[in-house]
């Protein structure tokens, strides 16, 4: 079982590495989301690091996350290792969050983190994303934001 030590933190998309910025942008370009920059709710980068099990195996891959809340949207770009990065974007109101903590594959697998089950962007059917989150007190703000902005789309 690999082990993944995370870390959130409250930031701005200025502050962010260049190259998840630029495909951040890309996306919201690509997919026509619109001025999103100017509604974010809340944006937090997220760092984890995987340690790998096995007698000789003491390296760990690095992945940085960057999740975005706006009035309208989630969206989630992911940076692992030296690859390019990725990024997905759901409407709010096609979007349903879960703990990942309160899933069924939580005793299988230990994390912390959310289920986000809807349809995204780029796709037709529904799926479910994971979004890896550290503990503490910006992860825990933006479960919050996340929820409530989902909880207004519906009202």
């Amino acid at each position: 079982m690999n082990v993944h030590t995370r870390t959130t933190r409250e930031c701005s998309l200025d502050s962010l590495p260049a190259e998840l910025v630029g495909a951040i942008r890309s996306h919201i370009e690509f997919y026509k989301l619109g001025n999103v920059e100017s509604s974010i709710v809340i944006c937090v980068e997220t760092t984890s690091a995987e340690k790998k099990p096995g007698l000789f195996r003491n390296n760990s891959e690095t992945t940085i996350s960057v999740d975005l809340v706006t009035s309208d949207w989630l969206i989630v770009a992911e940076k692992k290792g030296n690859d390019k990065p990725g990024v997905i974007s759901g409407q709010l109101k096609n979007l349903n969050v879960q703990n990942f903590e309160d899933s069924a594959m939580f005793k299988i697998s230990p994390d912390t983190g959310l289920n986000i089950t809807g349809r995204y962007s780029d796709v037709t059917k529904q799926g479910t994303a994971f979004i890896g989150l550290g503990t503490g007190p910006a992860a825990d703000k933006f479960r919050k934001a996340l929820r409530e902005a989902i909880q207004n789309k519906r009202n």
